[in-house]
């Protein structure tokens, strides 16, 4: 059995102001791994980061930050002896400059305003080539880039496929036009052009892994579809991000291609953050980390999230990936058994933090089992549709069919007809009915 082991780490945030738990989680999380992987008698193989690897505001050493993030992250794969050749970082949008006076947030503006973009093409006008090309992260960024990986910063997007491995890693730069989350939402741009040039529109080999910051609910919904359209062409893993600094999954993204019955999905995971002072008290925000584990050849896998409590660290709660449908019937009971387990489990804790944390889990995995409900239904109603779509085309297809016959009929009965305006108004008549069938 060929597997693929990882460990997906997001919104390191260093800099931030770090309370207890964020620095009892940067203790913790190492030895808690080794811990973890010792007992599952597993290894991983790869480390994802997926942005805001620092916290800039009111931070007065940005290069000290980045210097203690690469610690963390170097220190992590040594201990779990992971070659450093896998580690794989995108930036976030706290990896990029959101200064008015900045040139890349001047050019990420400028090519954010009304026509500077071509939307149904997926790429920018000619007219702001030289500002797309100055989308880059900050300088502090591209240097611990560059003491990472030993070479120079690849800006946007990366397509990593290597001989000996047994997956493809798409690394997307989704911050490249971030000018701060509040304006960020629904307004993303990543050159999906370009996208289809790096990936290629025929099947990979080997099954794909993308990064990326954001949510692909963030980028701008031509955005979105040209993306998710290029991805359900390949065997897709999963979409992993981070930035929302919550455990959870977007609906999977699923297209039904013409002629094609077969429905072609895949998730987007979403890693929990390392938080500082400012997200406490926020019961949306969690400290932790997600392991994902996924087996090449049944094309069947599992992420589990970590996650830091006041009472528990690394409480875990576990969801399928690359699952297969499953009938309404199963999917409610499978949530039946969960929530009842995890109540069993922590239903008598006095803890208000595991009470919040249980009462926040059971309604993730309830609005969870609500999305694949919705998303099977979807599925299901989209090929009704297409099958009643096709049966009405054949319907009308026929009916024409047969008035073209009666009007063919009559013209050749009004051979010798004197009167030539009739037989000019059949000819058109007839004329028209063949360009509808056409059609």
């Amino acid at each position: 059995m060929e597997t693929v082991n990882w460990i997906h780490i997001s919104d390191l945030h260093y800099g931030c102001k770090e309370g207890v738990p964020t620095k009892e989680f940067r203790a913790d999380a190492i030895p808690y791994l080794m811990e973890y992987y010792k007992e599952i008698n597993q290894k991983p193989k790869y480390i994802f980061v997926t942005g805001d690897i620092v916290y800039p505001k009111n931070n007065n050493n940005i290069s000290g930050s980045y210097k203690n993030a690469l610690e963390f992250i170097e220190s992590m794969a040594k201990e779990l002896e992971i070659d450093k050749k896998n580690i794989f970082v995108v930036p976030g949008n706290h990896d990029v400059s959101c200064q008015e006076n900045d040139e890349r947030y001047v050019a990420a503006k400028k090519v954010r305003e009304s026509g500077n973009y071509n939307y149904k093409f997926g790429q920018v006008q000619a007219s702001c080539i030289e500002q797309w090309k100055k989308l880059k992260p900050t300088k502090e960024y591209q240097f611990f880039y560059e003491q990472l990986y030993g070479r120079p910063y690849e800006p946007n997007h990366e397509m990593i496929s290597r001989q000996n491995d047994n997956i493809d890693i798409l690394c997307i730069d989704t911050s490249m036009v971030s000018i701060g989350s509040k304006y960020d939402s629904g307004k993303l741009l990543i050159g999906t052009n370009e996208l289809w040039d790096l990936v290629g529109t025929s099947k990979r080999e080997r099954p794909l892994m993308i990064l990326g910051h954001h949510p692909i609910s963030f980028l701008l919904s031509s955005e979105q579809n040209y993306l998710e359209k290029l991805l359900v062409r390949q065997d897709v893993i999963a979409y992993l991000y981070g930035h929302t600094h919550y455990l959870g999954f977007e609906v999977p993204c699923t297209y039904r291609f013409r002629n094609n019955q077969n429905a072609k999905s895949f998730d987007a995971v979403c890693c929990p953050t390392h938080m500082g002072e400012e997200d406490i008290g926020r019961l949306s925000t969690m400290i932790g980390l997600v392991t994902g584990t996924y087996d090449i050849e049944s094309q069947t896998g599992e992420v589990v999230f970590h996650i830091w409590s006041e009472e528990n660290g690394g409480e875990r709660f576990s969801y399928p990936i690359g699952r297969k449908s499953e009938s309404v019937i199963s999917i409610v009971e499978k949530t039946n058994k969960t929530i009842k387990e995890k109540f069993e489990k922590y239903g008598k804790s006095n803890s208000e933090e595991t009470n919040s944390l249980l009462s926040d889990y059971i309604l993730f995995i309830f609005k969870d089992c609500m999305k694949e409900i919705n998303y099977m239904l979807r599925t299901e109603l989209f090929a009704i549709r297409e099958d009643l779509y096709q049966t009405r085309v054949e319907e009308k297809q026929n009916d024409i069919r047969g008035k073209n016959d009666v009007l063919e009929k009559n013209l050749g009965e009004k051979k010798g007809y004197d009167d030539k305006v009739n037989v000019k108004q059949l000819t058109k008549s007839n004329e028209n009915r063949r360009t509808e069938l056409d059609e």
